[in-house]
């Protein structure tokens, strides 16, 4: 639960310690002097562009209230990462994902000097899956460039295991997730059931096609099995906030229909897949009696949503699965050929039509793998799949060692990076900074809980 924050120690003199007057001073007249600054250049660029003034507005009011609250600044950028707005939302302006990704990724630098040793682990995490994208990019015998956009991804995890700290801090970005998710989630079902929107958009077949299937919600991602796959993975973190009682249980119950119907919307068989699989993982694992019957709830509740997405129920449940057998087989067919190093990042879609003449019935030109591990095993061989498992298993025994597995939050961060692989299992790695930002809140946790445990023996020494 989020708690508020302690009150000060009082000083010798009886008063509040902290800042005097004459700091607050100074530090209210900078503040003022930033603002300002910031509202002239913004003035400069709703000049030139007016379509920005709408975005500079609303990231005005968000400035100052961050400026005020500055614990959530780290939350609001993963949540506004996660939720993948794309770039014409912010009128033309740099993407605040990109600009704090930046600011954020200096500042998890200067905080690797304050844990050395969550800060070897991060780097050594983020290498095993770094070092063969770049060996396989240099040694595939087809060729190709280095990943740049792929290693780009990677730097989300570095982001928050070390910008994301402090007692409460995981619980924020999980509250901001969860928001997030109610968030698209509505979305996703206003785009089916009202109208498809700028941001929320759908996607349906061409006019041209005879068995056309029913339009689904695309969301932000613009492609309905990433989006739904976005919701699913959020899933246990719903389930813990409905935990922490109060208002907030109102809010986790009222995103867990939320996900359920953006799910729907979306018409993904794998994304329903895997969250079942999050609902029952976290009904299985929670001591808890009432969050049991709140995953009951949820699978009710979306067997009742069912009539409302009738259309994309019924297309999923028609959709072929033959093509993803042959990708599946091609993938495979790749490994067999390449087993070192795979065939190089990126390079399975080119090479699709050439392995569908000879492997399976499928006469689209051009697919993707539809499958991570299989993706992991085609384009980087025994090298990437030695790299990601050795991974998985350091963040796995620096997580669980550190009691991460005891705790209702950290078995919901746990669930949720395991609903995501399993949704994982139908999809390609195009949106991996959800992954790496769960597993960087994993991390993040563990590392609270030792630090926790060890001031708490310090305490009980003294």
């Amino acid at each position: 639960m989020i708690r508020p924050r302690p009150p000060l120690e009082a000083n010798r003199a009886g008063q509040p310690p902290g800042l005097d007057a004459a700091t607050n001073a100074i530090l209210a007249t900078g503040a003022v002097l930033v603002v300002g600054l910031g509202a002239l250049v913004g003035l400069g660029i709703a000049f030139r562009e007016p379509a920005a003034l709408p975005v500079l507005l609303l990231g005005g009011g968000l400035a100052v209230l961050l400026l005020s609250r500055p614990e959530w600044i780290v939350p609001t950028f993963v949540g506004i990462t996660w939720a993948a707005l794309p770039g014409h939302v912010f009128g033309g302006l740099p993407s605040p994902v990109e600009v704090g990704g930046l600011v954020l990724l200096a500042f998890a630098a200067w905080r690797m000097l304050e844990q050395p040793k969550l800060a070897a682990n991060v780097v050594v995490i983020a290498s095993l899956l770094l070092l063969p994208l770049v060996a396989s990019s240099v040694l595939s015998p087809e060729g190709g460039s280095v990943p740049i956009a792929d290693m780009r991804e990677v730097l989300f995890l570095v982001i928050v295991a070390l910008a994301v700290f402090g007692p409460y801090g995981v619980e924020r970005v999980a509250l901001a997730l969860v928001v997030v998710a109610l968030f698209l989630g509505l979305g996703g079902i206003f785009s089916v059931l009202i109208g498809p929107t700028d941001i929320f958009p759908v996607v349906a077949d061409p006019e041209f096609f005879v068995d056309r299937e029913a339009p689904r919600a695309g969301g932000p991602f613009g492609e309905p099995n990433f989006y739904a796959l976005s919701l699913a993975a959020l899933t246990p973190l719903a389930l813990f906030v409905v935990g922490q009682g109060g208002w907030r249980r109102s809010l986790g119950l009222l995103v867990l229909v939320a996900i359920a119907g953006g799910i729907m919307a979306a018409g993904s068989r794998g994304a329903a897949i895997a969250m079942l699989f999050a609902l029952v993982a976290f009904a299985g694992t929670t001591p808890n009696r009432q969050l049991r019957l709140a995953a009951l709830a949820t699978v009710l509740v979306a067997a009742a949503l069912v009539p409302l997405f009738a259309s994309q129920a019924g297309s999923s449940a028609t959709r072929s699965v033959g093509g993803r057998a042959t990708e599946n087989l091609i993938a495979a067919a790749m490994v067999e050929d390449h087993p070192l190093v795979g065939v190089g990042p990126g390079t399975y879609e080119a090479l699709y039509r050439d392995y569908s003449r000879d492997i399976g019935n499928d006469p689209r030109p051009s697919r993707e793998p539809h499958s991570l591990p299989l993706e992991i095993a085609a384009e980087q061989g025994i090298a990437g799949v030695l790299g990601w498992g050795l991974a998985a298993t350091i963040v796995l025994s620096y997580s669980l060692s550190r009691g991460v597995w005891r705790t209702a939050l950290g078995r919901a961060l746990v669930l949720s990076t395991a609903t995501y692989l399993v949704g994982s299992l139908f999809l390609h790695g195009s949106q991996l900074r959800l992954l790496f930002m769960l597993v960087g809140l994993v991390l993040a946790y563990a590392t609270y809980l030792h630090e926790a445990k060890l001031e708490s023996d310090r305490a009980g020494l003294a």
